[in-house]
């Protein structure tokens, strides 16, 4: 055999291990936990403890109302930008076993910020 087909055949030979390694392995997914209220959902995307966004939308009851989401946790907190719709929180942390990931959302009513509904929580690990 040439050192031309001797490299060919370990370069295929390369390939084949590393598709049968991802083929019996995989890659760990997303996964998902969603809890509501009468205003929202809090829908958390992570894998275990980690959280990589929320998504935070807005039922029926909250409508167009004017506001802004925010996500907490212990010891942290994340706030989206005001807006009359729903959104997707990027949180891109570990969070500890057990731990809380709650979204509440505030009106801006004549000036002032006013909670609406009850803080809606997941906890980790997500799924």
């Amino acid at each position: 055999m040439n050192m031309t087909a001797t490299r060919r055949l370990a370069a295929i030979s390369a390939l084949v291990v590393t598709a049968s390694t991802l083929l019996f392995t995989g890659s760990a997914s997303a996964a998902s936990e969603q809890r509501c209220n009468n205003y929202f959902c809090n829908k958390t995307v992570g894998v275990g403890n980690y959280v990589q966004y929320v998504d935070a939308g807005r039922k029926s009851a909250l409508g167009n109302k004017y506001g802004f989401f925010e996500v907490y946790g212990r010891g942290w907190k994340k706030t989206g930008p005001s807006s009359t719709h729903g959104e997707q929180i990027p949180i891109s942390r570990t969070v500890s076993s057990g731990e809380l990931v709650c979204l509440r959302f505030f009106e801006n009513v004549a000036g002032q910020w006013i909670e609406r509904g009850a803080a809606v929580c997941t906890s980790a690990p997500i799924g």
